[in-house]
């Protein structure tokens, strides 16, 4: 659905250095709603693919949108699946042969099991979102939901799904097709909790990295696995975030890998979080060579996607939720890792429906980032794309969308601080933190070996940390303020 809106972005051009043309605009198909976009780049342009419903909101379609370089719409395209609907959060791929792959879940209600039947397609487009073929992958025992693909040597895919196994567990299923969507073989990554791989690189010394996440009951962490040229695991490693948001990996110039995440801070009740944003760049054994916290704290705020720029710079897609609503964002960061600029961008308002999915680089230096949006108060969405140059800018009025830029607001994960936690060793289960400052509230994460949180609690000076309910072991006690990490020490724990 269309309709005339007064924008908070309008279209326009920005000359620097070379002419980068810039845009935030919504596009759908009449009496639709439209969610959860993806894009690919293409050499026609781009090729967005995304949810599309219609206006009883029951039939759940493919819709693909082929644009220009310059953001103009050549082609829109619905593909239904017959009853089933399809379930947003596919992934598309650009083949060698230059057509576009799209790997999707459909759901299907049972009337007679009174469930959802889950199962995955596969649907090959031609740059302009034409469909050439389907095929779907269906096993009515299990439910599986698409999470990644990958382009195999011999032009068939390698596509990564995720496998419940029971009520409280789930596993990678890798399902590799010919190019024709033929099955050759399929094989489980199996492990204790849940684990999901949603995104797939292929380095140049033949392995294959899987990144998402790894489930420890009520919290999570990044997980990054390695795999051989029949995507079997070799090893595989989750890194400390607590809450859950999945690693998105990207391949680096210099042959190492990164991602982007969240970190808690703290936990206020079931689902309500607050984190600041996490990046971490990792070589090919796992090793962090570094791993970085910026921004504020809020609730649910992280870096998604990353894009590394032919200059080494890397481009990080993410969201943040200070005090006056929420924010898609986009930082510009130096190869170190430390933030360059950070953007924040809504569509209408801050008040509205506004979400970024996915982004590609652009020729011109900028960026296209595509999300959905719920324009006018309707309870419609539509498309949302947007275009900007190599400095984040979408039009003139570049401050209105900047929160900071160069040497502001630049933050590691070092402490800040030195604090002593004394005594420790802790023998009555009583302690505290001598270094913090008088009259500030602070906040105490104790994390065990596993990187669980295992105690999280507000602290003042002079006031008695309570470690009673711990058992015997070594800890990680990381103290938080409001503007972020202040210090992190070693605990030893003694009954």
């Amino acid at each position: 659905m269309i309709k005339n809106l007064t924008i908070l972005f309008s279209f326009c051009i920005v000359l620097i250095g070379n002419a980068q043309n810039t845009f935030s605009k919504v596009e759908g198909l009449p009496g639709s709603s439209e969610f959860g976009t993806t894009v690919v780049k293409t050499s026609k342009g781009f090729l967005a693919t995304y949810g599309d419903k219609d206006q009883s909101l029951k039939t759940y379609c493919l819709g693909t949108m082929a644009l220009d370089n310059k953001g103009n719409v050549l082609q829109k395209n619905t593909f239904c699946y017959g009853e089933n609907a399809i379930v947003r959060y596919g992934r598309g791929l650009l083949l060698r042969n230059n057509t576009i792959a799209y790997y999707g879940t459909l759901q299907q209600y049972d009337t007679i099991k009174k469930d959802f039947t889950t199962w995955t397609a596969l649907t090959m487009f031609n740059e302009l979102g034409d469909t050439l073929w389907t095929k779907q992958f269906l096993d009515s025992a299990k439910h599986v939901s698409a999470g990644t693909l990958i382009e195999t040597p011999d032009s068939g895919l390698f596509l990564i799904g995720d496998e419940t196994i029971n009520a409280t567990g789930s596993n990678p299923l890798i399902l590799r097709v010919d190019k024709y969507g033929n099955e050759v073989s399929s094989h489980s990554i199996s492990s204790m909790g849940n684990i999901a791989i949603y995104s797939i690189i292929k380095h140049p010394n033949g392995k294959y990295y899987g990144g998402g996440y790894k489930n420890y009951g009520s919290t999570g962490d990044p997980f990054v696995a390695e795999m051989d040229s029949n995507m079997k695991t070799l090893w595989s490693k989750a890194y400390t975030s607590n809450n859950g948001l999945g690693a998105t990996l990207t391949l680096l110039s210099d042959g190492n890998l990164a991602f982007g995440s969240d970190t808690l801070i703290s936990k206020h009740s079931p689902g309500l979080y607050t984190t600041r944003k996490q990046l971490f760049k990792i070589d090919t054994r796992g090793n962090i060579l570094w791993r970085k916290l910026h921004d504020e704290v809020g609730e649910s705020n992280y870096y998604a996607s990353l894009i590394e720029t032919k200059r080494g710079n890397i481009y990080a897609l993410g969201r943040r939720k200070p005090q006056e609503g929420i924010h898609h964002t986009l930082t510009k960061l130096t190869p170190q890792g430390d933030t360059i600029w950070m953007h924040q961008y809504a569509y209408e308002d801050i008040e509205g429906v506004n979400y970024l999915w996915d982004m590609v680089a652009t020729d011109d230096g900028g960026v296209l980032m595509v999300g959905d949006v719920t324009p006018d108060s309707s309870r419609y969405q539509d498309v949302w794309l947007l275009k900007v140059d190599s400095n984040g800018c979408v039009n003139n009025n570049c401050e209105k969308t900047l929160v900071y830029g160069l040497g502001v607001s630049v933050e590691e994960s070092k402490p800040i601080q030195t604090v002593v936690i004394y005594p420790n060793p802790v023998i009555d289960g009583k302690a505290q933190l001598d270094g913090l400052e008088a009259n500030v509230e602070y906040k105490v994460s104790i994390t065990n070996l596993r990187g669980q949180v295992v105690l999280l609690t507000k602290y003042e000076v002079n006031q008695v940390l309570d470690l009673s309910g711990l058992m015997s072991g070594v800890y990680q006690a990381s103290i938080y303020e409001d503007k972020g990490l202040v210090a992190k020490e070693k605990l030893i724990i003694y009954e």
